[in-house]
């Protein structure tokens, strides 16, 4: 495939943009020349699948050089901070939406061993050869509503180095069985590393800033973004009504009763019945449901608490809510929706795939589904390699 010019989608789409920064602050829109460069960008992404100066250079027919379209990225004064949201609320009002639900998630990003001068790069745990590589994490925000799926908002994730070297040299000492007042203290934590549900709430507050006119149903987030602090100040940054939602370990305490007891005993008491609910707001099935409003002691404080499991599960998986005043029903409804966004084991970000109950690797938050087969995707890459064809047929 080779570029002569944008395609005119992508030409459109940054006009678009540049409209909306114009309003918001005129004397910051894009010079022509970077208008034109950024629907380059586009366009070459999407005819070669990849984000690669030398790929963008060989298919520009010698227009441009590795050297100059680098050059722009690295140079240029355009506001990079600005333009993702600036791009987002382009497809909101486009396809009119003004409302959805916020899903937070996180991910690995390996790269290679001797990276040292990426942004936030650390040591990872390979979970296929149990070792570690050089990787970055990424914790990022995503917008599910009923016509697309659309990443809202993003942020770096590195552990703090002074907390991660007294966990190594206290485990060190634990196993030499040394007794605790004689090791050393943890160390407060250093504002320059937040934690994940630190640039998560950080994530959240942006986007009731800059899209204070979406409506957000609820949030939705994995096991690690389960605690009390991130619950009530997720509930904060939109209102009460606004539920969060969330996941339980089994051996998490409830009270019930005035007893005490986990919450895979709990439920194991009282089984769920055989309902029917609507996955990711499409096909009916049926599950085992079970729920109640129970006291959660590390919450200190009452949640509705659902026990979930899907046809042919074993295990039943264990939601928490802040918002006692929903249905159980809609609870487990609007927790399907989580599964719109994943991370595959290639840890790739992604929009679309199968039923969870198909995931073949349970450590896996979603499941697979490549770029090129998204359905969300609209046009298809398809229809934008026709277009291409037929304005650089010679």
């Amino acid at each position: 495939m080779l570029i002569k010019e944008p395609l005119d989608f992508a030409k459109e789409f940054i006009q678009s943009v540049n409209q909306c920064i114009a309003t918001e602050s005129p004397g910051k829109k894009m010079s022509r020349h970077q208008q034109w460069w950024l629907a380059f960008c586009i366009t070459a992404v999407v005819l070669t699948n990849s984000v690669c100066w030398a790929q963008f250079e060989r298919i520009s027919l010698g227009k441009l050089t590795l050297a100059s379209i680098s050059w722009m990225f690295r140079r240029s004064k355009l506001r990079w901070e600005q333009l993702l949201t600036h791009s987002v609320r382009v497809v909101l009002e486009t396809y009119g939406i003004t409302q959805g639900v916020l899903v937070l998630d996180d991910s690995d990003r390996a790269r290679s061993k001797n990276t040292t001068n990426l942004h936030k790069v650390h040591k990872l745990k390979d979970k296929k050869t149990n070792g570690y590589v050089m990787g970055q994490n990424l914790v990022f925000l995503v917008l599910v509503t009923p016509k697309l799926t659309v990443p809202v908002g993003f942020a770096f994730y590195e552990p703090d180095p002074a907390k991660k070297a007294w966990k190594l040299e206290d485990k060190r000492l634990k196993a030499e069985k040394i007794a605790k007042k004689d090791r050393p203290k943890e160390p407060e934590r250093d504002p320059l590393y937040p934690t994940k549900q630190e640039l998560a709430l950080k994530l959240l507050k942006e986007f009731a800033t800059n899209f204070n006119k979406v409506h957000v149903q609820c949030v939705l987030a994995d096991a690690l973004y389960s605690d009390k602090a991130f619950m009530d100040a997720a509930s904060l940054v939109f209102g009460s009504e606004t539920q969060v939602i969330s996941q339980l370990r089994s051996n998490q305490i409830i009270r019930a009763q005035g007893h005490e007891k986990s919450v895979k005993r709990y439920f194991t008491s009282y089984p769920g019945v055989t309902k029917t609910i609507s996955i990711r707001g499409g096909v009916v099935q049926a599950v085992i449901l079970g729920g109640a409003r129970l006291w959660v002691k590390a919450h200190q404080k009452k949640r509705y608490v659902i026990a979930l499991r899907y046809e042919g599960e074993q295990e039943d998986r264990y939601i928490v809510a802040t918002n006692t005043t929903w249905r159980m029903t809609d609870i487990a409804e609007g927790y399907t929706i989580r599964w719109l966004v994943g991370v595959s084991r290639l840890r790739t970000l992604h929009l679309v795939g199968e039923s969870p109950t198909e995931v073949k690797d349970s450590s896996l938050v979603a499941w697979e589904a490549s770029w090129r087969e998204s359905k969300t995707m609209e046009p298809s890459d398809n229809i934008l390699r026709k277009e291409y064809a037929q304005c650089t047929r010679l």
